[in-house]
């Protein structure tokens, strides 16, 4: 059955989903896909560093990096060429990480 539901403008905080597999992630996935903006609210270990959060952070995405503004202005100027035959179309500026490659 499809899900009819938008969450289009509204915020969703989803505890435990920053590790890469799990009940949390796949939560903020679905509600990501309904439209929601998604916060995730985890816990790191004792005496772990901002960098260190990031670092695995940047661990769990396949391409090894954060992604950029100009990542996502790349994907937008491609879908805005003049006369691009591509229309309807979704794609998903996430490092790979949709592809399952992590």
């Amino acid at each position: 059955m499809e899900n009819t539901t938008s969450l289009q403008g509204r915020v969703a905080l989803v505890t435990g989903a920053g590790r890469e597999r799990g009940i949390g992630a796949a939560a903020a996935e679905h509600l990501a896909r309904a439209g929601a903006s998604v916060v995730v609210s985890d816990l790191v270990p004792a005496g772990a560093t901002v960098e260190d959060a990031t670092r695995s952070v940047v661990e769990s995405i396949p391409v090894r990096r954060l992604g950029t503004p100009d990542d996502v202005a790349t994907a937008i100027a491609w879908l805005a060429q003049p006369g691009s035959y591509v229309s309807g179309a979704v794609v998903p500026v996430t490092g790979a990480m949709v592809a399952g490659l992590n």
